[in-house]
């Protein structure tokens, strides 16, 4: 599995103080490439494997968010699919709560970026 991000844990934890968590059970379909979404997700116990298409994946462990694209662009399709490899319990955040999360967390943008931009990386290193 892939070194945690620097996500901290304990601040996607405050995020999910009195918030509604979602439960999914291992090998549950968490979403599907091509699927219309709303929400990201933040993982606070579990892991999910995100699939980017034959043999490209990616391990998640707690502390890690996904389903960044369809903050970006609310008309966006999912470009892949995330199932749940153990029982795991997620944060999801639509664009309004992302947004006061940036607000109340400022450092959360900068570690989301920067996640993203290792998870970029893996990605092409893996498809080349």
């Amino acid at each position: 599995m892939h070194p945690q991000p620097n996500i901290a844990l304990e601040t996607i934890r405050s995020l999910s103080n009195g918030r509604t968590l979602e439960t999914y059970a291992p090998g549950d379909v968490i979403f599907q490439a091509g699927d219309p979404g709303d929400h990201l997700y933040a993982i606070i116990d579990g892991s999910v494997r995100m699939e980017w298409g034959e043999g490209i994946y990616e391990l998640l462990a707690p502390g890690h968010c996904f389903g960044f694209d369809v903050m970006v662009d609310p008309r966006r399709l999912r470009y892949c699919s995330a199932v749940a490899l153990t029982s795991v319990q997620l944060l999801p955040m639509n664009r309004e709560h992302f947004l006061l999360a940036i607000q109340e967390f400022p450092m959360f943008a900068l570690e989301s970026l920067q996640a993203l931009d290792e998870r970029l990386r893996r990605v092409k290193a893996s498809d080349s």
